[in-house]
């Protein structure tokens, strides 16, 4: 008696083919770096996407400008602080142009809107550069400091407390160390835009790239590694608040802030652009009439808004920080 072979019961589709294989090739991977790539799986399938809509960036303005109107001697004191450190040590005030000894020559050339306009750029171009490399280290020493008390500020009065301005420059200096870590990380993200930028000097300026497809080839490069740039910064940027939290490691706080990001990046960019775009829009507007009729005080009133600025820039990320959590 002959007997039938018997019927395979494996499928032998294409799909249990690729299972087969993936199978296959997960036992050739080691036990260690398999169970991480699972976890990492794991974990991103548990996290939900964030349904709390992110306030608008002119809501983030006028709650930013509220909370420093509500605290305005606080924060005033910490400007004026930033003020004298950056005379004393870096001599914030002696690279600036005389626009009272310019603007008639700008007049008699340009006319007076024109004028205006030159001198603010040449005032925003010049204010804060340092002639020694002694000035910059200290600037940007100072930088650090008033960055971490203005941090610290911030989360005690959301937190409710009362302090003053000495214990915003003696209490929030402790996590030094690890915030210039992160911002040298961070640094390290803008490679992808120096890069871009020499690109644009060597093969735009210096006329390598000459017929029109070339020019839009190159273009699309440096644009690319400009958004490149924009995508790394924005993921980890919030890890400069992360880190100033207690016992906090700049690895776990590099991670954290490229997890609370996750899914809002696009939004978060533009709200973060926004900020420089209103506030040199807000500087106009206070300067140009300045220049028409008060020259001489325009030097020190810009200094102090850009000091200002500072305070303002970290009130206003540190609000989305929070709106992020």
């Amino acid at each position: 008696m002959v007997t039938k072979p018997k019927k395979s019961t494996k499928p032998t589709n294409k799909k249990y083919a690729n299972k087969v294989s993936v199978k296959a090739r997960l036992k050739r991977i080691p036990v260690r770096v398999r169970n991480k790539v699972v976890a990492k799986i794991r974990q991103k399938d548990k996290q939900p996407r964030p349904t709390k809509k992110l306030s608008g960036s002119f809501r983030l303005l006028i709650d930013s400008a509220s909370l420093l109107r509500q605290h305005w001697k606080l924060f005033c004191g910490i400007t004026l602080v930033y003020f004298f450190l950056i005379v004393l040590l870096a001599g914030g005030l002696s690279g600036l142009t005389s626009v009272k000894d310019l603007k008639s020559t700008f007049v008699q050339e340009f006319g007076n809107l024109t004028a205006s306009l030159a001198l603010f750029g040449m005032v925003v171009g010049t204010t804060g550069n340092t002639t020694s490399a002694t000035g910059s280290i200290y600037q940007t020493l100072v930088v650090l400091i008033v960055s971490l008390a203005t941090i610290w500020a911030l989360r005690q009065i959301l937190a409710g407390e009362k302090i003053r301005v000495r214990d915003a420059f003696y209490k929030g200096m402790y996590p030094l160390v690890p915030f210039v870590l992160v911002l040298l990380f961070i640094c390290i993200l803008f490679i992808p835009a120096m890069v871009s930028g020499f690109i644009f000097n060597v093969v735009i300026l210096g006329g390598l790239a000459i017929n029109v497809l070339e020019l839009v080839l190159w273009m699309a490069l440096i644009i690319s590694l400009l958004l490149l740039t924009l995508y790394l910064v924005t993921t980890r940027i919030f890890a400069i608040y992360i880190v100033t939290l207690p016992d906090m490691q700049p690895v776990a706080a590099i991670k954290a802030a490229k997890k609370i990001v996750r899914y809002r990046r696009w939004a978060i960019i533009r709200k973060l652009l926004f900020l420089p775009f209103i506030m040199v829009i807000i500087a106009a507007i206070i300067i140009l009439p300045l220049i028409v009729y008060a020259p001489v005080t325009v030097q020190v009133v810009f200094v102090l808004l850009s000091m200002f600025a500072l305070v303002f820039a970290h009130t206003y990320a540190y609000s989305l920080y929070k709106e992020l959590l």
